[in-house]
């Protein structure tokens, strides 16, 4: 048996067109005991994999296919550091079209080294592997990251087809063991036709252009066969080799576990801090400190500091000290300590409120303190924090953007060359209620088709639009999200530099986590 290594789903958006599901189904049907998921230059999916794997009987492996330049490699994770090093190096990647002076990661021009900045992938590996290994048919990045590191835990993708003699005979000069790949795009063979789409919509040309580009189409092959070894007769040991780097790769993400505790910058003793605060707070707030409130006070400040959670209050308070003008919201209104760092403005005691509905021992899960800004000041929250927290320890929380029937069919309309107005005329009567309905069903009974005299090819082209429907696009930015650690982000998870600009900051770059919400 052997295991696919180098696996696509539809987080990578320049190409992918399956999602984790489909594959993961496709893998359990086949007999896949264990399934890579390795996305260009991200691990954008890497959660709903692991659950979906999980939840089918079959070993995740996660890992990324990195992309920089003229070289590229699928970096798998062994354990905790390697994923961090994978993370680590996918930042990179993103960092990289950086301009000289605008500055590295999270912050303003100079405020970081432009060292970080990768000059080859092979550089940016050799020097921070720790656990990963590393898969590649690209001869030249071999031949560098050997040269540059030596040749543990690398190895020569050997893809069907007549290249794969060259890669062969490159791992036998470079001393390195070869291991077998299918660098799969898609779940099933009759998905090639979509994957074709994708990379045209990605390149914003025409189908025909893109139709014969095999640098940037796979071949039709590219899909979860499980038929691999016969392409292989020759190299048994390649096929075992992918059996043996697939057991080793057994990190998985701690999902529902929290791996980082949160951390006040500017003071050691974070619960003296608080009760110092709450205790200043409190006086602000009632004047005179009564028993009642001293006994709901220390009451409160005991379980926090139980639960090991007064660094969180703090960094929430020094958030709303630069925001003043916020609500608290939801539950912890019912906090006093809230309410006497002006976190919230409701008095829990006047109102008879519980703080165990907030936050009680038996509670596993961290607090949640939302926090509302007027819109107009947002910008200036957000600044604050990722100037207080810079170097990529603070970021904001991505969104996946999905193709809905209006974008889908507009852009499979583009590529096989309709008319713009046309497509305008056409895609501007789709309502923006319709999203579960049917491309084919929206154009042949929702009245504003009705008296429409469409060309016949417009079936068809709906008929392609359909599966692009609600598969990731592009990342953007979650409204509110963000998330901060005292060491650094991309031990975690990866981080690009987003497109927005914050109103008023024209020099401050605003990272975002590769991860949305719920991931």
């Amino acid at each position: 048996m052997f295991t696919q290594l180098h696996v696509h789903s539809y987080f990578s958006f320049e190409s992918g067109v399956s999602s984790p599901e489909a594959l993961l189904d496709a893998a359990a049907q086949r007999g896949f005991t264990a399934l890579a998921c390795t996305d260009t230059n991200g691990v954008y999916g890497a959660v709903e994999f692991q659950q979906a794997a999980l939840a089918r009987g079959i070993r995740p492996i996660l890992g990324a296919h990195l992309v920089f330049g003229d070289e590229e490699a699928v970096v798998l994770a062994t354990d905790e550091k390697a994923w961090a090093a994978l993370c680590r190096a996918a930042s990179a990647i993103h960092w990289a079209d950086q301009q000289v002076g605008r500055g590295g990661p999270g912050g303003r021009g100079g405020q970081n080294s432009s060292s970080s900045v990768p000059s080859a992938l092979s550089a940016l590996i050799a020097t921070d592997r720790n656990g990963l290994i590393i898969l590649s048919a690209n001869i030249p990045f071999l031949e560098r990251v050997v040269s540059l590191s030596g040749p543990t835990d690398i190895y020569a993708e050997l893809r069907p087809g007549k290249d794969r003699h060259a890669v062969g005979a490159a791992a036998r000069r470079l001393g390195i063991r070869a291991a077998v790949s299918n660098a799969v795009r898609f779940a099933n063979p009759e998905d090639f036709q979509r994957h074709r789409l994708r990379v045209a919509i990605h390149k914003n040309g025409r189908m025909e252009e893109w139709r014969n580009d095999h640098s940037s189409i796979a071949p039709p092959g590219s899909w979860l066969r499980p038929d691999l070894p016969r392409f292989f007769p020759d190299c048994p040991e390649a096929l075992s080799a992918s059996e043996e780097i697939a057991e080793r790769c057994e990190y998985q993400l701690p999902l529902g576990r929290r791996v980082v505790a949160p951390r006040f910058a500017e003071v050691d003793d974070a619960f003296q801090q608080l009760r110092s605060r709450a205790y200043q707070g409190a006086e602000r707030r009632y004047g005179t400190i009564a028993p009642v409130t001293r006994n709901r006070l220390e009451h409160e400040l005991a379980i926090i500091g139980q639960k090991k959670f007064a660094d969180y209050f703090l960094v929430v308070h020094d958030i709303v000290q630069n925001g003043p003008t916020h609500c608290g919201r939801g539950s912890v209104a019912n906090s006093i300590v809230s309410y006497a760092l002006g976190i919230t403005h409701v008095d829990p005691l006047g109102a008879g409120l519980l703080f165990e509905r907030f936050l009680n021992p038996e509670r596993k899960d961290p607090p949640d303190i939302d926090l509302d800004f007027p819109w107009d000041e947002r910008d200036n929250v957000l600044a604050y924090v990722f100037q207080k927290y810079p170097n990529l320890r603070s970021a904001m929380v991505a969104n996946h953007n999905c193709f809905r029937l209006r974008g889908a069919l507009r852009e499979v309309a583009k590529v096989h060359g309709r008319p713009p107005g046309e497509i305008r005329e056409i895609t501007r009567r789709f309502p923006w209620f319709s999203d579960d309905d049917s491309l084919e069903e929206v154009i042949a009974n929702h009245p504003n088709f009705q008296g429409l005299e469409l060309p016949a090819i417009w079936c068809d082209l709906a008929k392609l639009a359909q599966p692009l429907v609600g598969t990731p696009r592009h990342l953007s930015l979650h409204p509110g999200g963000v998330v901060i650690v005292p060491t650094t982000l991309t031990d975690y998870v990866p981080v690009e530099r987003a497109a927005k600009q914050l109103e008023g900051y024209p020099g401050l770059t605003v990272p975002v986590i590769q991860f949305e919400k719920d991931g």
